[in-house]
């Protein structure tokens, strides 16, 4: 059992480090995409100007590109930002699922006694599988208007609670209950399980986020 409770966290740490990379790729392409709607919305005549996805407006096709950021013209990322608009919806579904479940192990099968703060987290992050889920079989890109508040309140939880046990302060919890300032591990330097609750609540906005902004765009196409 202990075998496999080390598995299992050491892949979740893992996860939640590449997630966080993630989203600050994410935050880039989001920034990147502002400062190119600007550029074109304050292109000169006569000027051609390259988006994220490969595709360019122009009057004079002769006259060099204006780009908003080199990096993004390769291939691989072009490939990896239409990939990602399209399945938003799937991957913060499978987020909110890993979180739910990973939650669920700790306490139900590594026997771990979640605190006050991580019940007031669970609170926020259950319901977000189930909303998630149905939305992503609906084909419902409106989602956001339910899933990003309960994310916010999650996450600012995570926040505090992550901040309980930096300062080592579980004032908020009481002494029949387990401690909010205990780590049960110390990942990468920083990880512990308000990490990963704060990872995937930040992920699940960020995504959700795109969902709203492409289907906005659709709707304005249309």
């Amino acid at each position: 059992m202990i075998s496999l409770v080390n598995l299992v966290t050491e892949l979740l740490s893992f996860l939640t480090l590449i997630s966080d990379i993630l989203l600050i790729l994410l935050f880039y392409m989001i920034l990147s995409k502002k400062k190119f709607e600007n550029q074109k919305n304050n292109v000169p005549p006569h000027t051609k100007v390259c988006g994220l996805n490969g595709t360019c407006f122009l009057d004079d096709p002769k006259l060099k590109p204006v780009s908003y950021d080199p990096i993004l013209k390769k291939g691989v990322l072009i490939y990896g930002h239409n990939f990602l608009n399209k399945n938003t919806l799937l991957f913060a579904f499978v987020i909110a699922l890993i979180a739910t479940v990973g939650s669920l192990f700790y306490s139900e099968i590594a026997g771990y006694i979640p605190c006050k703060l991580c019940w007031y987290q669970r609170i926020f992050m259950y319901p977000l599988p189930i909303l998630l889920g149905i939305a992503l079989f609906k084909k419902d890109n409106k989602i956001s208007h339910y899933v990003i508040p309960l994310s916010i309140i999650g996450g600012i939880i995570s926040i505090y609670h992550y901040t309980t046990q930096i300062l080592n302060n579980s004032v908020i919890c009481s002494a029949e209950s387990a401690s909010c300032a205990s780590k049960i591990f110390f990942s990468y330097g920083y990880i512990t399980i308000p990490i990963m609750a704060l990872t995937a609540f930040a992920l699940i906005i960020v995504l959700t986020y795109i969902t709203n902004k492409n289907n906005c765009k659709g709707v304005k196409n249309e």
